[in-house]
C-alpha cells in the first residue's frame, strides 16, 4: 500500500506550487529570495514531519520564521560586536531595546 499522508518535503513542494503565480509576479531578485526561502524550509523537514498541521503552510511559515529569527540574531550579534568590540558576542541586544 502507498502512503496516505504526504511527507513534509511533498507538502513543501505543494505549498511552493500553490504560490507559483505569486512567484511569477515577483521581480527576478525577489523570485530568487522566494526560492531560497523554500529551500531553507527543507532544513526543518525532520521537525516538520512530526507535525500534522491543519494547513501545510503552517509548518512552512513556522520554519521560515525560525530561519529569519536565526538570521536576525546573528546580525544583532555582529552589530553588537562592532559597537562594543570588547563585549561578549553572545550578548546581542534584545529586540525591544532597538527601538523598532
Amino acid at each position: 500500500m502507498g502512503r496516505t499522508v504526504a511527507t513534509f518535503h511533498q507538502l513543501i513542494e505543494q505549498s511552493r506550487a500553490r504560490f507559483a503565480r505569486f512567484r511569477r509576479a515577483l521581480r527576478r531578485e525577489d523570485q530568487q529570495v522566494f526560492d531560497e526561502l523554500f529551500e531553507r524550509v527543507k532544513y526543518y523537514a525532520a521537525s516538520g514531519s512530526f507535525e500534522t498541521p491543519w494547513d501545510p503552510l503552517d509548518a512552512v511559515f513556522l520554519a521560515l520564521l525560525l530561519e529569519q529569527e536565526k538570521e536576525l540574531r546573528a546580525l544583532r550579534g555582529r552589530v553588537a560586536a562592532l559597537e562594543n568590540p570588547g563585549a561578549p558576542r553572545d550578548l546581542a541586544p534584545h529586540p525591544s531595546s532597538l527601538g523598532g
